[in-house]
């Protein structure tokens, strides 16, 4: 069933009080292209769009900005590896830094409107992280499966963000947030991460296979699809016949199996009167069941074959399926070299918790009471890691303290942050990501803590393993319930320490632009489009910007090109005195648009005479035209 909502065919639009007010999308103000108007710089910048960005103004513009702009668009649209948004979560509260009060409409409509926006940017192969708590995660997700499609739905992470119980609650203490994750094609795939210490230790090798391995389950789902993989295999051990449990059948097609099972001893494939038994296995009736599967026997006496089973496995590598001391089979799963796939429950031992991130804050703005719901450093830098490599985009429209490009910019990504409200961005962001630059912040991934053994450790035994194990005896002892040496004991436990180590992964450098989207000019009244009043230079960016022109300031009187039309904005009437004049300042090759605040009659046909195919239009009329779409 489709989600649908009050005014789902209608726009926002902010009404500067920090709300929004509805309009009908064929309002021209709705797709009107904010100018971006930079304010400051911060370290080493190229004074380019390629630099990284931080933005004052509503999400919904800053997007828009930077999708239709051609300067910007050049440089993002379809570029943006990483999208992470912490977007209001509309828990019908008041914070100080935010308004997290909206109505579902509004709420589905802003988040709908700004979904729209980031898929534009998105790259093939980008990744959108939307968090979420339990207010609107179940709306959200239906709004992600209509604008970006239920086949890019990658899946969702539940991060546990606290460290404990909350008893001043009615009923549950809520533990966790959501993360849908979504990819902008089937081309997103996220990165493999590392495989730690504690994943590799269960696999060895007994049999000295070079690649080791663990004994898995020698079974697979799906019986009733693969009854041909169903049937008896005769032990060499103790000569039962195994069967794989109910609706599972063997992991691999019978030809495998067999040549696997002749490497312990001698069998033939053999039919047996078993097809009570596989069809119950299989879920169906005996009539159901597929006929003629063979099973697969013993040839020799069982004496024989266990002592040749015995030679087998003494002798080295031991086949796929394995052949366990009391006569069941395994099969091997070897350790995988490709890393491990990133798993859906994050722990805050891994990624950290609020209280850690409101610690974070605390230290980079002591005295100053912290965002209620901040996000520690440690979780998105695994969703940065897990979603990029070093040099691609990341992009966060609600950026409140600025953690994500904080954390982008200390792995080496590059990053734009969008934050509507400019005390947030004066308070926090700005100077957070100052400290980021000349590399006061030393906090959150700045420094790695790790901690090593005092002893060299085994390979199958880890660091955490050591700690927990030190604890466990260290509690056993103080219970006084083991007869054991207490000295002993205790020299056992000291030598199970370990130490704390620290490296400094951040120590500054870079920088960013701060940009500032400037106020509608636009202006509704009725049926009447209204345009404030604009200086020369400003009228023909903005002209420039509605149009798709690529700003040209290197060209005396041409405000823009796009292909081979070249823009003359005037801040007066279009006369034909203007229009010889605008076309002496063009390329023969050229077209030419001229845009002024009026027009004379005769300065069309005029132009139509001195260049063929170009035009004159009046500002805004030719400007409203252009920018009236639904999506």
């Amino acid at each position: 069933m489709a989600l649908t909502w009050m005014n789902q065919d209608q726009a926002l639009l902010p009404d500067g009080k920090g709300g929004y007010d509805w309009v009908k999308r064929d309002d021209p103000r709705v797709t009107e292209v904010r100018l971006l108007e930079e304010t400051a710089a911060v370290g080493d910048v190229a004074g380019t769009p390629a630099d990284n960005l931080l933005i004052i103004g509503d999400a919904h513009d800053a997007l828009r900005a930077l999708n239709r702009t051609p300067e910007y668009a050049a440089e993002y649209k379809g570029k943006i590896k990483l999208v992470y948004i912490d977007p209001p979560f509309n828990t019908r509260q008041a914070f100080e830094q935010y308004d997290d009060n909206f109505e579902h409409s509004v709420w589905l409509t802003m988040f709908r409107d700004r979904v729209r926006e980031i898929a534009r940017l998105m790259a093939d192969d980008g990744i959108i992280w939307v968090h979420l708590d339990d207010a609107e995660v179940h709306r959200a997700r239906q709004v992600l499966d209509d604008e970006l499609g239920i086949g890019s739905y990658l899946g969702t992470v539940v991060w546990q963000k606290a460290d404990g119980p909350r008893n001043d609650l009615p009923n549950f203490s809520t533990d966790h947030d959501t993360l849908l994750v979504y990819g902008k094609t089937a081309k997103a795939k996220l990165n493999r991460s590392a495989r730690d210490e504690a994943l590799n230790s269960i696999y060895k090798s007994p049999d000295g296979d070079p690649q080791p391995w663990y004994d898995g389950d020698p079974t697979a789902p799906s019986a009733h699809r693969n009854q041909t993989w169903v049937y008896a295999i005769q032990s060499p051990i103790t000569g039962e016949l195994l069967y794989p449990t109910n609706g599972r059948c063997w992991a691999t097609k019978q030809e495998t199996v067999f040549a696997a099972m002749s490497e312990y001893a001698s069998y033939e494939l053999r039919l047996l009167d078993d097809d009570v038994k596989r069809a119950r296995i299989c879920g169906v009736t005996v009539d159901e069941v597929r006929k003629g599967v063979p099973a697969l026997m013993l040839t020799v006496p069982l004496d024989e074959a266990r002592r040749s089973a015995e030679k087998r496995k003494a002798s080295g590598i031991w086949p796929e399926y394995i052949l366990r001391p009391k006569g069941t089979l395994g099969r091997k799963r070897p350790q995988p070299n490709t890393g491990s796939n990133t798993r859906t429950m994050w722990f805050n031992n891994e990624v950290g918790h609020n209280r850690e991130a409101k610690a974070e804050i605390k230290a980079l703005f002591p005295g100053v009471s912290p965002f209620a719901t901040p996000k520690p450093e440690r979780l998105l830098r695994k969703i940065i890691e897990v979603s990029t490599q070093p040099g691609e985009i990341v992009l966060d429209c609600f950026a409140g303290s600025g953690t994500t490009a904080a954390v982008a910019h200390k792995l080496g990504r590059r990053w734009v942050a969008v934050e509507g409200i400019e005390s947030t961005v004066r308070d926090f962001t700005f100077p957070r990501l100052t400290k980021v630059i000349d590399g006061s912040d030393q906090g959150g991934i700045s420094v790695s803590k790790s901690r090593i053994p005092l002893v060299e450790l085994p390979t199958d035994v880890t660091v955490a393993a050591l700690d927990d194990a030190r604890k466990v005896v260290q509690k056993l002892l103080d219970a006084g319930i083991m007869d054991v040496d207490r000295d002993a004991v205790l020299e056992l436990v000291r030598q199970m320490r370990t130490k704390p180590v620290r490296n400094q992964i951040w120590a500054g450098g870079g920088g960013f632009r701060v940009l500032s989207v400037a106020p509608p000019r636009l202006s509704v009244e009725g049926e009447l489009v209204f345009l404030a009043s604009l200086s020369p230079e400003e009228l023909s960016r903005y002209v420039a910007a509605q149009l798709g022109y690529t700003l040209t300031p290197d060209r005396r009187g041409v405000a823009g090109v796009k292909g081979r039309d070249a823009l003359i904005v005037v801040a007066g009437v279009i006369d034909e005195e203007i229009v010889h004049y605008a076309v002496s300042l063009t390329n023969a090759d050229e077209t030419v648009t001229i845009g002024g605040t009026a027009l004379h009659p005769r300065s069309t046909l005029t132009l139509a005479a001195l260049r063929p195919g170009s035009r004159a239009f009046k500002v805004p009329d030719g400007i409203i035209k252009r920018s009236k779409v639904t999506r």
